[in-house]
């Protein structure tokens, strides 16, 4: 409580000093006061005074909020509400007339600067922190329910560690409305109540308090019944007749067709095509014959055309990636993915003719059985086992299971039984389901991460590639959807696939 007050207090002293208004000093609180949020674990203390936000960091440390784009005389007259804390950020949902249209937005804020985390609108709501432990470390996550303009209010919740923010599965694969209802303590966890469209109550919490890293949400037995109606006003007796009035000037419906058809080049150049789809589809409804109609739709179709191309370029590389490490069945199901994309594509076809030649050259590689037993020898006294492994099947289909065959397969198990060996590949099955969940928060810059360090510590471990199969195919995914994806954008391709 010392710390605290001593806390306030260099706040106060910091906005009189600033102001040159020393009755800030001798009222507690001072006039104007108002609380954002306090994380005790890294001495973040936010709040407003007379309308502009502060920070202080430790005992004596404060300084004005700023946010990006917004001038300092908008601050006062806007709303601005807390959204939690993870690490070193906090985040804010702010709304003013002068910023982004008057929709509301939130703010990813580090120390005294705060800009906007994605360009997505719509009311936000604190579902509240939770933690977890990793290792000797205590974290802290927020949980941010948000309401997408664009979307009519569909719902996204949000995920915030203290380096980005991903979309939670229950609002990510699937359309959901959901509104916040209140959080607290029940069963031994904090949990976060929201309630849906059909007036059933979800129960969201950690499915192990302190451990889970993410919030899994539940339908419990309430089910509330619709929303009171609005009030009903007895209708005030009509005014006399007035004289017709004039046609409207067809400025308005001008200026209505103008904005219609910025919102939609702009969701064209953002990627949102489902968004520009729908936009267009009423464009055309609303204004049917409009010239300002067949561009967008050209420049649509260009877009989606685009898109699919680069993803298919993305896959083939992918393909040859896989093929030059010896794993062709993934370099096969990642053309296949290119296929699905951009159907007949003439680079397609070439990499499938490129890589089926590299197989041809591999298998002719050893041209006796001499070169072959040279090979496997070399690969298990490197304790390259996984490669050894694939030179023993191949030389069975080649010779037949004879002594040499069994002789080599028995070392190949005995090495594969040894401690050494067994915590490698425990050391990179660990890595591989940190990956997995990386993916499954859309952080694919961690999941590559995570399947680098696998690489290292088992290199040509078959379920390396198969994790590095299904994080391409999710960020495919993500890039087809890009509104779902809200933290790290999908990396570029890294390293080839090891081969030992």
């Amino acid at each position: 409580m010392a710390s605290y007050r001593a806390l306030f207090a260099a706040a106060v002293l910091a906005v009189g000093c600033g102001h040159g208004v020393a009755s800030h000093a001798q009222t507690y609180p001072p006039e104007g006061y108002a609380p954002l949020l306090f994380d005790p674990a890294d001495t973040k203390y936010v709040f407003r005074l007379n309308g502009m936000p502060w920070i202080c960091r430790g005992d004596t440390f404060c300084k004005p909020v700023k946010i990006d784009g917004v001038a300092d005389k908008d601050l006062a007259q806007a709303a601005i509400e807390p959204l939690g804390f993870a690490g070193p950020r906090y985040l804010l949902s702010y709304k003013q007339t002068n910023f982004e249209k008057g929709k509301e937005v939130v703010l990813s804020c580090t120390d005294e600067r705060c800009g906007k985390l994605d360009s997505i609108v719509g009311d936000a709501a604190w579902l509240g922190n939770f933690q977890v432990k990793q290792g000797d470390r205590t974290l802290n996550r927020a949980a941010i329910l948000r309401r997408l303009d664009a979307k009519a209010g569909r719902a996204q919740l949000l995920w915030c560690t203290e380096s980005d923010c991903s979309e939670l599965p229950i609002t990510r694969d699937s359309e959901s409305y959901l509104t916040y209802m209140g959080s607290g303590r029940s069963d031994g966890r904090t949990l976060s109540w929201l309630r849906d469209k059909s007036g059933a109550v979800l129960s969201c919490g950690q499915a192990e308090e302190g451990v889970s890293d993410q919030l899994a949400c539940d339908k419990s037995r309430t089910v509330l019944q619709d929303f009171p109606a609005a009030p009903t006003v007895a209708a005030a007796p009509p005014p006399p007749a007035a004289p017709a009035p004039a046609a409207p000037a067809p400025t308005a419906s001008d200026a209505e067709r103008g904005a219609l058809a910025a919102s939609i080049d702009r969701a064209i150049a953002a990627g949102d095509f489902a968004t520009a789809d729908r936009l267009l589809a009423d464009a055309t409804r609303r204004f049917a014959g409009a010239s300002a109609w067949p561009p967008l739709q050209q420049k649509l179709a260009k877009a989606r055309a685009d898109t699919r191309q680069a993803e298919a370029h993305r896959l083939i590389g992918e393909a040859r990636r896989f093929a030059q490490a010896g794993d062709f069945t993934h370099a096969e199901a990642m053309l296949q993915e290119a296929d699905k994309q951009v159907p007949g594509f003439a680079e397609t076809a070439q990499a499938r003719a490129e890589i089926a030649n590299l197989r041809t050259a591999r298998g002719q590689r050893y041209r006796d059985r001499q070169q072959f037993e040279a090979a496997i020898d070399q690969a298990l006294a490197s304790n390259r086992l996984f490669e050894a492994e694939r030179l023993l099947a191949d030389y069975s289909q080649r010779y037949g299971q004879d002594p040499d065959y069994r002789a080599r397969a028995s070392r190949l198990a005995e090495l594969r039984g040894a401690a050494p060996n067994q915590a490698r590949v425990t050391e990179a099955r660990t890595h591989i389901a940190a990956a997995r969940q990386a993916m499954a928060r859309n952080d694919f810059g961690e999941a590559d991460r995570h399947l680098d360090l696998a690489d290292n510590a088992a290199p040509g471990f078959p379920e390396i590639a198969q994790a590095r199969a299904d994080l391409a195919r999710r960020i495919a995914e993500v890039r087809r959807n890009p509104a779902t994806q809200t933290g790290n954008l999908p990396p570029p391709p890294g390293p080839a696939p090891r081969s030992q």
